[in-house]
């Protein structure tokens, strides 16, 4: 298959079977199926967290604006960014997933506009349109050759002063071994039904309760985002590391150095291998 075709097939599957899982995982949520109100409380928390960094840096949001929300799942954030923006589009690339984000948000007294988008671009967005753009562990799901691809269309979509906030890992410290073993519980998850995986881990003495989604995680280079920054004459604001490739982050998100990331891989305080960056970026 080729360009995003898989990728659409999997998280459609993810969406059927656990679709608030698929978008958030945290352990330590009893048999793996989030509370509705509390996944939901998790988008608040982080855009508060987001916000008050962008304060920090002197890019405060524009009430007044639009917000692209890339990835948006089932509305867990663009639900919230709707008390910040006038203006405010949500794109996912399940129609399933979309589906439930109108259905949540129904409600809501201001509701994002929710668009299907099986693209390996954001043509369905005119240029120059946004004042804000955001992603959050979305694009390392994305397959790595359209990863750049969608950052230059962040940047694209963007206004003159708009903000692209987007997170995405950037290197790995996982030997060549455990990324086969890696690749090889994903093939197994996508192939296999949910009853057969659990069926399995159950006969290995794993865990028997599954969640029943599988996801790629794939890097971009640091040096390749900064590559498309510095070409299209953007001001990089910040890009600290992040917790956001743990299991249990839960939204929960934290920035940190370079030297503190690498430091709770070593000492066991995160399961994940990867080294997730969150980059704001001024147009």
């Amino acid at each position: 298959m080729r360009g995003l075709a898989r990728t659409e097939m999997e998280w459609e599957r993810n969406a059927r079977s656990n679709a608030l899982w698929a978008v958030l995982t945290d352990d330590r949520q009893k048999r793996k199926n989030w509370d509705v109100v509390d996944f939901f409380e998790t988008g608040r928390a982080e855009v508060r967290l987001v916000f008050a960094h962008l304060l920090k840096l002197g890019v405060p949001p524009n009430p007044a604006g639009r917000f692209l929300d890339f990835g948006c799942g089932v509305g867990r954030i663009s639900r919230v960014l709707m008390d910040y923006f006038a203006e405010g589009h949500g794109v996912d690339i399940s129609k399933t997933m979309i589906d439930q984000a109108k259905s949540y948000s129904a409600n809501d007294a201001r509701q994002a506009n929710y668009i299907v988008n099986a693209r390996d671009d954001l043509s369905l967005c005119a240029s120059d349109y946004f004042d804000f753009v955001y992603s959050h562990i979305v694009l390392q799901h994305v397959p790595a050759p359209c990863q750049p691809v969608f950052i230059q269309e962040f940047i694209r979509i963007l206004k003159p002063g708009g903000v692209a906030a987007f997170q995405i890992p950037t290197a790995t410290v996982e030997s060549a071994g455990k990324r086969r073993l890696r690749a090889l519980k994903r093939s197994m998850h996508r192939v296999l039904p949910a009853s057969v995986v659990g069926s399995i881990k159950r006969v290995l003495g794993k865990d028997s309760t599954t969640a029943g989604v599988s996801m790629d995680m794939n890097i971009c280079p640091e040096t390749v985002i900064r590559s498309i920054i510095e070409r299209n004459n953007c001001v990089l604001l910040d890009a600290p590391f992040t917790n956001s490739t743990d299991n249990n982050h839960g939204g929960r998100i934290r920035f940190m150095s370079r030297d503190q990331a690498l430091a709770e891989i070593a000492g066991g305080k995160t399961d994940s291998p990867y080294l997730s960056q969150f980059f704001f970026v001024l147009k």
